[in-house]
């Protein structure tokens, strides 16, 4: 009996400590997770809670500065104030913009817009640059009455300010970034990207990297205090070929008259000078522009935006003629010194192909066909040379090819042939389509770099010259050399040059004087923009020059700088300007003059 008793009892107390031995675990167990919870973690959750109100922003690096080859500023930045809004999950965001509107001068549309971005956003935390562009009355206004209005802060930034108006088609311009295009960069408040010229093609190495802070704010939005920065990394500054000097007064030059003038430095291809009239003020573009204001850009007949010296294409005119005559050179029955008459007309079949000079040049070789630039001995010339050959020529100095299209957008021009016009008209190439190419006329077109290039492939006996516009100082590239022609042919073509401008028969004689013992060569060219038709004719309108102005021709100079030891070649295009030699030769003159104080 006791032993039953002893056993139960015994039963008992292993069940009792069981149940001790349990419940001292678990309250062992819940006091560890306390603990952890309370002391281990405490951190965890602070920073979890920190979250909640600490907003990181990236800080803006500086973007780098363009200078000129001479070390002047092309584009830089400037200090500006920006008015930023800064919201955290508010259903109150849209009253409090109205509020801010009140001291601003901001027009309706731009209102619409920024209330817009706030309703399609569905962020916590967001910040809006509501103006970009503060007067100092603007930010007085908004300073005085900084503690009515929530979430509102102004910011110094750095915005992108260009510094001539001439070399705007160069630099180009920078704007807000594409959220297509630049989904993360445009949802940084105050970013720019390049959108053409070199402002776009070396957008990443300008851009520089982007900071980064971390602020305390409270649940206005207002900054409580700043937890942590690290600034940005200013972008990389980029030295480009041009002279802003050169290229300003090129520009000036053309006067009231639109056109393109294009001048490179024949030994390492850099190009000096590429304007492009009329062009537009850059800094229109990076704040914003008006619909007005772009509508009187957009709509102007003269099109400011459009880039002529790489995108403009005109009939090369007679400069087109040095083409035909190194082609001629090449040949083994060509003589240089057998002469053609010229009495003012070609006789082709039933057709008469006249010559611009009335009555003709008599007889002449070639060296005075080019400095007289007579017609009728190209179109001789040409049929016995075929358009196959000429066509091989123009493209081996430098007709046809696109040049710094990784810059800028860049046309190829037309250098026809038998093929292209079967491609594009299908039709058939005639004898009458290679005299009216000879003089540079029908279908041809080229750019005004295309023609500087070609005049400084002559010039330097044949270096294939190509341009660059980045001015590097560790590299000097060397041009190949144009294979298979003859070696006198260049110092004929540079005669006859020469005496286009120094000969008392040349056609750009009266823009001969540069200085004692500078002197320069090229060659003229009227570009035919349309025929003057039997019924103007009987109405009295005999000379281009009757035209109203926009249907005049276009005035043409291609040359080299000096003539003796070329340094230069250059190209001037003045739109509807009429005759080359006495529009476009004379602005040549004043560069070359300019250009003495360079050599």
């Amino acid at each position: 009996m006791r032993e039953n008793n002893k056993n139960n009892f015994d039963k008992i107390n292993r069940r009792l400590l069981l149940f001790v031995i349990i419940k001292i675990i678990s309250v062992a167990y819940i006091i560890e997770r306390l603990y952890n919870l309370q002391i281990r973690q405490s951190e965890k959750f602070k920073k979890l809670a920190e979250n909640n109100r600490i907003n990181s922003m990236f800080i803006l690096p500086n973007r780098g500065i363009i200078y000129d080859r001479y070390n002047s500023i092309l584009a830089d930045n400037v200090e500006q104030y920006q008015l930023i809004y800064r919201y955290t999950n508010t259903k109150d965001k849209y009253k409090h913009l109205m509020q801010i509107f009140k001291y601003l001068d901001i027009d309706n549309k731009k209102k619409e817009k920024l209330l817009k971005n706030l309703s399609i956003n569905r962020n916590d935390f967001l910040q809006v640059v509501v103006k970009n562009d503060l007067l100092w009355k603007e930010v007085a206004k908004i300073s005085s009455n900084i503690t009515e209005l929530r979430g509102v802060f102004i910011e110094v930034i750095m915005r992108r300010h260009y510094k001539s108006l001439s070399s705007s088609h160069i630099v180009g311009y920078v704007n807000t970034p594409d959220k297509n295009q630049y989904p993360k960069l445009a949802n940084v408040p105050g970013t720019v990207v390049g959108k053409i010229g070199i402002e776009k093609s070396f957008d990443k190495k300008l851009q520089g990297k982007f900071g980064l802070k971390k602020e305390e704010v409270n649940a206005h939005g207002r900054v409580v205090k700043e937890i942590s920065r690290v600034n940005g990394i200013s972008g990389e500054d980029i030295k480009v070929s041009i002279s802003k000097d050169l290229q300003e007064f090129c520009y000036n030059r053309l006067g009231d008259n639109s056109g393109s003038i294009v001048l490179l430095d024949v030994n390492s291809g850099e190009v000096l000078s590429m304007v492009s009239k009329p062009s537009f003020n850059s800094n229109d573009f990076i704040v914003g522009m008006s619909q007005d204001k772009w509508k009187n850009i957009s709509n102007n007949e003269l099109n400011p935006m459009f880039n002529r010296a790489s995108l403009g294409t005109y009939p090369p005119g007679s400069i087109f003629k040095l083409i035909v005559s190194i082609t001629a050179f090449n040949e083994k029955n060509f003589s240089p010194e057998k002469k053609y008459f010229c009495n003012g007309g070609y006789k082709f079949g039933n057709q008469i192909f006249h010559c611009w000079k009335e009555g003709g040049h008599g007889f002449v070789n070639c060296e005075e066909a080019i400095s007289m630039s007579c017609d009728c001995y190209f179109y001789e010339l040409s049929l016995s040379l075929g358009i196959k050959k000429i066509s091989e020529t123009a493209k081996l100095f430098g007709l046809g090819e696109k040049y710094l299209d990784d810059i800028f957008p860049s046309a190829s021009g037309i250098i026809p042939n038998k093929q292209w016009k079967k491609s594009k008209f299908n039709s058939e190439w005639t004898k009458s389509d290679t005299i009216v190419a000879s003089i540079g006329q029908g279908f041809s077109l080229s750019s005004p770099i295309q023609l500087a290039i070609m005049i400084a492939r002559i010039c330097t006996n044949g270096i294939q010259v190509k341009p660059k516009i980045i001015k590097d100082e560790t590299t000097n590239k060397k041009f190949n050399k144009i294979a298979g022609l003859k070696e006198n042919t260049y110092s004929y073509i540079k005669q006859g040059m020469f005496n286009t401008v120094n000969s008392i028969n040349g056609t750009a004689y009266q823009s001969r004087n540069i200085a004692p013992n500078y002197f320069m060569a090229g060659k003229t060219a009227t570009s035919q923009v349309r025929r003057i038709t039997m019924s103007e004719r009987e109405e009295g309108i005999k000379k281009n020059e009757d035209l109203p102005r926009k249907m005049r021709d276009h005035a043409l100079f291609a040359g080299y700088f000096p003539h003796d030891r070329p340094r230069y070649a250059f190209s001037v295009i003045v739109e509807h300007g009429g005759s080359g030699s006495k529009t476009a030769a004379p602005i040549a003159r004043d560069i070359c003059k300019k250009l003495i104080k360079k050599i």
